[in-house]
């Protein structure tokens, strides 16, 4: 399934419905991944992806980070993150010597030279990429010897009982709030099946077949998101 356009469409309401269904907790989860992938200096970092620039800012503030590409299939959440982008180094909330530059790329086939980056994170995009296979390649591509890659994702609770109460959550309430806010349910019924899809997947298996070493795993939050974090020979 090409995203692009669905995403491309809510980008004007996308973090408000972030913040608000998440309740506030996609900024610990991505505060918390920056936290484990920046526990030292970083020269080059990518963020995959991207949307409207979260992730990137969340390195940003690590004030570990050096430099960061972000980039994205989809124009307008680039647009939106470009726009975030200024606005909060304008008011002070990002460190003015840490370079951000945008990129607008598919994820499987970014164009940039091998071994360019110290760091790869992926923040709730690679459930969205039909080519999973193919972009894990691509960041082993461009993480130098030695480099890490972070990926949080959704998942469902291992708990049947907060399982069945987060899957009642994502397929009604959420789908319903959206109708109201962004004007469609669509994204929202989207989200829901691609997390029960997602759950099909193996990702530390994956990211072993596409020769990566170390692979550790963090849930969050009733390991209703988690961090996989794996390194480049």
């Amino acid at each position: 399934m090409n995203t692009e356009p669905m995403f491309s469409s809510i980008a004007p309401r996308y973090d408000f419905c972030n913040h608000l269904f998440s309740f506030g907790l996609d900024f610990y989860w991505r505060k918390k991944t920056a936290s484990l992938c920046c526990n030292q200096p970083i020269e080059a970092a990518l963020d995959m992806c991207c949307g409207t620039g979260d992730m990137a800012f969340a390195l940003a503030r690590t004030g570990q980070v050096k430099t960061i590409t972000a980039c994205d299939i989809s124009l307008p959440m680039l647009d939106c993150a470009k726009c975030k982008y200024k606005k909060n180094q304008n008011r002070g909330q990002l460190p003015v010597s840490v370079p951000i530059n945008w990129l607008h790329c598919p994820a499987q086939n970014t164009g940039l030279p091998d071994a360019s980056f110290d760091l790869i994170t992926c923040a709730f995009g690679l459930r969205n990429i039909s080519d999973i296979d193919g972009t894990l390649k691509e960041i082993h591509r461009l993480l130098k010897p030695g480099g890490k890659v972070c990926i949080l994702e959704f998942f469902l609770p291992q708990n049947k009982l907060l399982r069945s109460i987060h899957q009642f959550y994502l397929c009604h309430i959420m789908p319903l709030a959206a109708r109201w806010i962004a004007g469609t349910p669509g994204p929202w019924y989207y989200l829901a099946h691609s997390i029960e899809q997602w759950e099909k997947i193996n990702l530390p298996e994956l990211l072993a077949q596409a020769s990566f070493r170390d692979i550790t795993v963090h849930p969050l939050t009733f390991s209703s998101v988690r961090i996989t974090a794996a390194w480049k020979e």
